[in-house]
């Protein structure tokens, strides 16, 4: 049975991966509205530079592809995290878990709604919001009351979230429009 617990984690990426997999392929064959004059000009468009050449022509853009490459990192860190200060921390078991959770959810739905209040200075709003994840973050160590830990979680989301899509519009910004369906695909995986 104690084997069983540990195979479990592994299944639920599996499984998340055939959803993606089987949600792009439902996707792609969907009809698309434009007409058929768009869809051969576009991709008659000449395409000199790979995204890699690209990358490497531009510090700056290369500095917001390692940013956006790296960002996952500290998710999966502050995902480790929840489970280890609602169970070892605070000892509330996989109630403390299922709470700090939807904590995660509800910022991550509430920050899209604050990303799109935010016109223009994706950049410096994107390195704030970074910065504030950090201090949250650094700061939820220091707590020793689970509601606290909970709010505290509940703003580092929305940090996070508003950070991440601050990012990712200005990383579109600099490339080619031709370029952001590639670059955003490899920008999530």
């Amino acid at each position: 049975m104690e084997s069983l617990h540990f195979c479990w984690p592994s299944a639920a990426f599996v499984i998340n991966i055939l959803s993606f997999v089987s949600a792009g392929w439902i996707i792609s064959s969907i009809p698309t509205l434009e007409s058929k004059e768009v869809q051969t000009t576009r991709h008659e468009v000449p395409k000199k530079n790979g995204i890699l050449s690209l990358a490497l022509a531009s510090s700056f853009v290369l500095m917001l592809l390692t940013f956006d490459l790296l960002n996952p990192l500290i998710n999966g860190i502050e995902n480790v995290l929840l489970s280890v200060y609602a169970v070892k921390v605070f000892h509330m078991g996989g109630l403390g878990v299922g709470i700090l959770y939807s904590v995660l959810g509800t910022g991550l739905i509430l920050s899209p709604i604050l990303s799109s209040k935010i016109r223009n200075y994706y950049l410096p709003f994107a390195f704030l919001c970074l910065l504030m994840e950090g201090v949250v973050l650094s700061s939820i160590s220091q707590v020793h009351s689970f509601a606290l830990v909970v709010i505290m979680f509940g703003i580092l989301t929305v940090f996070s979230g508003v950070g991440n899509t601050l990012m990712d519009t200005a990383v579109m910004e600099t490339m080619p429009s031709w370029l952001h369906g590639p670059i955003l695909l490899f920008l999530q995986l």
